[in-house]
């Protein structure tokens, strides 16, 4: 569990360090609070897949007894966010 965990930290980040994907993420976040539009679009096809990715991998774990239950939605959304507000 801890390398899983681990591991998909170490991807993220260098997917954000490598990648526009900050650049995105920012485009996204504040044209979206003055367009919605954007924030819909930035939402479901960014944010929605990426947090649905992250749910699925956290799932497999909690099914395995490795974490406590809860929504793999909302923990996603604890996984990403440190990630995606540095």
């Amino acid at each position: 569990f801890p390398e899983s965990i681990r591991a998909a930290t170490e991807f993220l980040v260098e997917g954000f360090e490598m990648s526009p994907l900050p650049q995105i993420h920012s485009f996204g976040l504040a044209e979206g609070f003055s367009d919605q539009e954007i924030a819909d679009s930035y939402v479901k096809d960014l944010l929605e897949s990426a947090l649905s990715a992250i749910g699925d991998r956290l799932k497999v774990h909690m099914d395995r007894g490795e974490m406590m239950e809860l929504d793999p939605r909302i923990a996603a959304i604890y996984f990403i966010s440190p990630i995606l507000m540095s």
